[in-house]
């Protein structure tokens, strides 16, 4: 018997529209490209949509009008303009949003640490990056505290993953004390932190080229591994980290030797920005 057979005229007309594949629900919806099944967005989940769609940095931070299309195109819940027009369309600036991470267990080193902590400013893609020698809550927000809020200010918002360091009554309360928001990826959108993944890649990749062959000096080049990306250009910014966050660019041994004078351009620069 069709399983449609006792609903009423207007549920059929309702139903028609959707369909179970996989035992997951889908939406059918017509594209300029034609025909397309859409997941039925259920709504512990729709945030994480609006996230990964406004706020990750492959969205750009556009506005209700390209979310909502870019959305709609892709998902499907009941209200969903509404819930975009609802939703903070915010572009955020300088030191208002950290991704958090902890890479690890590396080889013991000299100095005992085990693990990196890895922090990443979402609007100048400045990176801080610190070894410790274990991944307790105490560490984290101890990284937090110092290597975030004491050089940055307190942020909006930093952006973890569902770790259990993270997701402790002392990191809660941490958070609670500094009036930060903490936003946790979940396994719908692992790729919420997408900035700090990427940087974790690169910093991986810079750290084989320095470690030494007995795999027990990975720490001791960390520091100048995070200031050679904080002062290379982004292609995502056109401009290094380190120039966003200070206005002005490092200044480089070779440049120090050959006293390499001062154009006296980066104020009105800066301050052209600032503007922006």
């Amino acid at each position: 018997m069709n399983a449609t057979t006792n609903l009423s005229r207007k549920e059929k007309r309702i139903v028609k529209h959707f369909a179970i594949v996989n035992e997951c629900l889908y939406r059918k919806i017509h594209l300029k490209t034609g025909p397309k099944l859409v997941p039925v967005v259920p709504k512990q989940l729709r945030r994480d949509v609006l996230y990964a769609m406004h706020d990750d940095p492959l969205s750009g931070h556009l506005g209700q009008a390209k979310t909502y299309s870019r959305i709609q195109s892709r998902f499907y819940f009941p209200r969903m303009r509404r819930y975009v027009s609802n939703y903070p369309i915010t572009v955020g600036g300088v030191g208002e949003r950290f991704g958090v991470d902890i890479l690890g267990r590396f080889p013991t080193s000299f100095r005992e640490n085990r693990y990196i902590f890895v922090a990443t400013e979402y609007f100048t893609r400045f990176a801080i990056i610190r070894a410790f020698t274990d991944s307790t809550a105490s560490m984290a927000a101890t990284f937090i505290v110092e290597n975030i809020i004491c050089q940055f200010g307190c942020p909006k918002e930093i952006l973890t993953d569902r770790g259990v360091q993270f997701r402790s009554l002392m990191m809660s309360e941490v958070f609670n004390l500094l009036h930060t928001k903490h936003i946790t990826t979940t396994a719908f959108h692992a790729q919420t932190n997408g900035l700090t993944e990427r940087f974790n890649h690169t910093l991986a990749m810079m750290i084989s080229m320095y470690v030494g062959t007995v795999h027990r000096d990975w720490d001791r080049a960390l520091h100048f591994l995070a200031f050679a990306y904080n002062s290379s250009v982004q292609s995502s910014t056109g401009y290094s980290p380190f120039f966003l966050t200070y206005g002005r660019e490092p200044l480089m041994p070779a440049e120090v030797i050959f006293d390499v004078p001062s154009a006296g351009l980066s104020q009105p620069f800066t301050s052209m920005l600032a503007e922006h």
